[in-house]
C-alpha cells in the first residue's frame, strides 16, 4: 500500500511498515487479527451456537484491539496513517449521505440497505480518494513518502472497503433482527454502526501490512 522514497526518514517508515528484513513482530500481529476479524466476521451470519457467536464476535473485535496498535507502533508514520484513516472513512461517510440524499437514483443494495443508492456509493468513493490523497499531502510524516499514484489508489481502496462494511454490519443486524448493535448510542445503529467503515479499512490495512513483510 505504501511504497517508499529514497532518504533515511523514509527508509525507516518502510523497515516500520514490514520491509523484507524488518522484524516481523508488528506485521505479524497486524496481519494475524485482521485474517481473525475478517474470519470471524464471515462466520457469523452461519453459525448458530451461543458460545460460537461470542468467538466469532471477539475475533471481530480483534481488528480494533491489536491492528490500531500495530498501526501506532510504526515508526514515525504510524499517528499520521491512523489519521489518514480516519479522514478516509468519515469524509466517505459524509459524502455518500449527502450525495445520495441529493441525487437520490437506483438503489444500492436494497434487501441490506434500502436507503443506499449507488450515487451516494460514488459519490463517497470519490469524496474518501480526494481527500485521502489531500490529507495524506497535507501530513508532513506522509508527504514524502510515496508517490501520487498509491496514495490514490489507496485513498480509493480505504474508502471502497469502509462501504463494504458499512453494508456487511447491516446485513448482520439484518440477520438478527435488530437495529442496533449495542445499546449504546441508540436509534443511531449503536457504538459498532460508528466504527463499522474503520474496522473494514483496519482489516484491509493489517492483511497488507503483513503483505508488505513477506514482500508479495
Amino acid at each position: 500500500m505504501i511504497c517508499s522514497s529514497d532518504g533515511p526518514a523514509a527508509s525507516g517508515a518502510a523497515a516500520g511498515l514490514g520491509a523484507p528484513g524488518a522484524p516481523a513482530g508488528t506485521a505479524a500481529l497486524a496481519g494475524a487479527a485482521a485474517a481473525a476479524a475478517l474470519l470471524g466476521a464471515l462466520a457469523t451470519p452461519f453459525v448458530r451456537s451461543r458460545l460460537a457467536l461470542e468467538l466469532c464476535g471477539v475475533a471481530y473485535a480483534l481488528a480494533f484491539a491489536l491492528v490500531t496498535p500495530a498501526l501506532r507502533d510504526l515508526p514515525g508514520i504510524g499517528l499520521a496513517l491512523i489519521l489518514w484513516s480516519f479522514a478516509v472513512v468519515w469524509l466517505t461517510d459524509i459524502a455518500a449521505y449527502f450525495t445520495g440524499r441529493r441525487l437520490g437514483g437506483p438503489k444500492l443494495m436494497p434487501a441490506v440497505s434500502p436507503k443506499k443508492t449507488w450515487s451516494g456509493a460514488i459519490g463517497g468513493a470519490l469524496a474518501g480518494m480526494i481527500g485521502g490523497y489531500l490529507v495524506w499531502r497535507s501530513v508532513p510524516a506522509l508527504a514524502g513518502l510515496t508517490a501520487a499514484g498509491p496514495v490514490i489508489a489507496a485513498s480509493f481502496a480505504g474508502s471502497v472497503v469502509s462501504q463494504a462494511g458499512d453494508l456487511f454490519e447491516s446485513a448482520l443486524k439484518r440477520r438478527f433482527d435488530t437495529k442496533d448493535s449495542s445499546k449504546l448510542i441508540p436509534g443511531h445503529g449503536g457504538f459498532l454502526d460508528r466504527l463499522d467503515g474503520y474496522w473494514a479499512v483496519l482489516v484491509l490495512a493489517g492483511l497488507a501490512l503483513f503483505a508488505i513483510h513477506l514482500d508479495i
